[in-house]
């Protein structure tokens, strides 16, 4: 081995060593700040995670940078081992009785000096079997993404479509259905997909499923997959320390909580979240570390969090900033201390003791203010109390508000009057922070009374916020119960909204026939576009039978009242909706039927246009066929020259040379 061969496997094994305690620091330092930040939102707690593994990641690089630096710049002479230190006599006479700190730390590395070498290679050695071990699971991922199947649920593809739209999830996402996974699992980051067991459509709710699909979405809007990747990359070359593993187990943990809160934020039910949660336990898997499951984490701490706990506040810049500071400089600071150690024991005497000037303890004395919200609903950002003071105690205490808190109430918005009037609403204890969202929400004490008149009492502040956002108004409320759509859900009624589904839509549908329709049969019908004057249409064109999941069949595939009129002036007037279907499917239309009619194919039946279609033979190929003498085809004629690839060009000329031969 050359010089410098020796010189980068020493380097290594020295940046390798010296992160046994950098990384343990580094560890400490967040195991504090997330103690200090245990009311904080998972967000923060997650950067706080990711930050402490990027500086794990980082210190044995800088540490080997370091070290190869020092390698090449000479050195002093080294001081006395400490063997030869119990020999030089004190300043004041005698014989030291203990070596000083610089010749142990010089004796300690003449003694792991000579086996770096096997350090290295042991770790090269588990590095290697760890990344086989992540190939392999890659590879499992990449053939689950293949191995998937388009699913063909109109309805759940919309429902995607619209959590994509309200998630801001700008990426196209694939939602296959996988034979290899149990539960809903997102796998790909360019090309993101969704795999989906066929167990989960059949056993659970579509609101669960929209849930459980929303957390996925969470997962693909903040490229968690990426992030899982860089994170297996560092575990595989950091394996050997406990440490590691630690603060990757945390940022996992955290995230799924950050998705869970995205879930919700989306869906507004959080019960029903935690409720979807529970039944996908049953189905719990194995799947590879490189996919990102719904089952992920601790289920009772996500389920309890989610309908016990209160919600964390969703903004701690000053603790995340704090934190984030704290740790590099402890971990980055706190590097140079054996460096020096490491290359020249002369060159320790020159050392400061960073650990004293900064510590965990320090770090994480300023401890974050805590965050009260409601915990039924979480579809707006969450805002931290900025002081226990409640709104009753304010309005008589004005003087209790810093200054920079009243200039923010007043360009909000909130003034005496309004603070009295939702006090008298029934909410005396709100927030500055809730008064602000509130009142920039526009939710009011009127808003607040005439949904209590409609049914809907002791509603959190969040909840009202969520409402508003999505123009529930009392006057929506009323309109739909005077529809039979009466003590809705919070989730139906945002549902409703969302879709544009009003009480001017539901008397429409039951003016044209359809009454006694349920939420999911309204959610359907408006994604899909039925309106009640198609359904009026087809009801006078004699199909007095049809149900709205006919309707949503039927529109889906573009059978609308015109088609159907189309091909009732054809002479179809007693189609079937399943060959209405059939036929739009196939792409038989009214114009088709009259290309076809001029060609000589008259009467022919619905079942012989859909086979004709489907084989390609059209108006052109038929009139192509004529032109070269083929004008008195049957349509099984025609059917077998189109399916075995008859080109009628070819014809003309063998016409040709079979007239010249007759000649």
């Amino acid at each position: 081995m050359t010089n410098v061969d020796a010189a980068v496997v020493d380097a290594l094994g020295w940046a390798l060593v010296h992160f046994l305690w950098q990384g343990a620091l580094a560890a400490a330092v967040l195991a504090v700040l997330d103690l200090a930040a245990r009311g904080a939102s998972a967000r923060l707690r997650y950067a706080l995670a990711a930050a402490a593994l990027g500086v794990m990641a980082t210190l044995p690089a800088v540490t080997f940078t370091v070290v190869r630096a020092r390698q090449a710049t000479p050195s002093p002479a080294s001081a006395p081992l400490a063997g030869d230190i119990a020999a030089i006599p004190d300043a004041v006479g005698g014989a030291v009785p203990m070596a000083p700190p610089d010749a142990v730390a010089a004796h300690l590395r003449a003694r792991i000096a000579p086996v770096l070498p096997a350090v290295v290679g042991l770790w090269v050695a588990g590095v290697v079997a760890l990344s086989v071990r992540y190939l392999g699971g890659w590879r499992l991922v990449r053939r689950m993404s293949r191995s998937g199947r388009a699913l063909g649920d109109a309805l759940l593809v919309a429902r995607l479509d619209r959590l994509c739209r309200r998630m801001r999830v700008s990426s196209p996402v694939l939602l296959l259905e996988s034979a290899l996974v149990e539960v809903p699992t997102v796998v790909g980051w360019l090309r993101p997909a969704i795999l989906v067991p066929a167990a989960t459509l059949a056993g659970l709710s579509p609101e669960q499923l929209e849930a459980v699909l929303a957390h996925e979405l969470a997962h693909v809007r903040r490229h968690d997959y990426l992030a899982g990747l860089l994170q297996g990359a560092v575990e595989t070359l950091l394996f050997y320390h406990p440490a590691v593993w630690w603060v990757s187990h945390r940022m996992r943990v955290e995230r799924e909580m950050c998705c869970d809160d995205e879930a919700v934020a989306a869906c507004g039910d959080p019960v029903g979240y935690a409720r979807a949660l529970a039944d996908l336990e049953t189905l719990r898997p194995a799947p590879p570390r490189l996919a990102l499951a719904v089952t992920g984490g601790s289920l009772y701490e996500r389920v309890s969090r989610l309908v016990m706990a209160p919600a964390p506040a969703a903004s701690r810049a000053p603790l995340g900033v704090a934190g984030l500071v704290a740790l590099a400089t402890l971990t980055l600071a706190g590097s140079g201390l054996s460096l020096r150690a490491s290359t020249s024991a002369a060159e320790a005497q020159d050392q400061e003791q960073p650990a004293e000037r900064s510590s965990p303890t320090a770090a994480a004395s300023a401890s974050p203010k805590r965050a009260r919200v409601g915990s039924a609903a979480r579809s707006t950002a969450v805002t931290p109390e900025v002081a226990p003071v409640t709104t009753a105690e304010a309005a008589a205490s004005p003087r209790q508000v810093p200054v920079e808190r009243l200039i923010e109430l007043a360009g909000a918005g909130v003034t005496p009057d309004y603070v009295d009037g939702m006090i008298a609403a029934g909410y005396p204890s709100l927030s500055w922070e809730q008064l602000i969202a509130l009142r920039s929400q526009g939710v009011g004490p009127d808003y607040v009374r005439g949904l209590r008149e409609s049914g809907y009492t002791a509603l959190t502040p969040d909840q009202l916020i969520a409402l508003r956002s999505q123009g529930v108004g009392p006057d929506y409320v009323r309109g739909l119960a005077a529809e039979k759509l009466a003590n809705l859900s919070l989730s139906d009624l945002l549902q409703l909204r969302s879709q544009g589904v009003s009480p001017d839509y539901v008397r429409s549908l039951r003016e044209a026939g359809f009454g006694g329709l349920s939420v999911t049969d309204l959610l359907g019908a408006r994604s899909h576009g039925v309106s009640p004057e198609d359904a009026a249409a087809l009801k006078a064109m004699g199909y007095t039978d049809l149900t709205v999941g006919r309707l949503v069949a039927l529109r889906s595939q573009g059978v609308d009242a015109d088609f159907v009129r189309g091909m009732q002036e054809l002479g179809y007037r007693a189609l079937s909706v399943p060959m209405l279907i059939g036929l739009r499917s196939h792409g038989v239309g009214p114009e088709y039927v009259r290309g076809l009619r001029e060609l000589g194919y008259a009467g022919l039946a619905a079942g012989e246009l859909i086979e004709l279609r489907s084989h390609g033979v059209g108006p052109e190929y038929v009139r192509a066929l004529k032109e070269a003498g083929y004008d008195h085809l049957t349509t099984r004629e025609l059917i077998d020259l189109r399916s075995h690839g008859v080109d009628p060009e070819l014809l003309k000329p063998l016409k040709a040379r079979t007239q010249q031969e007759r000649k």
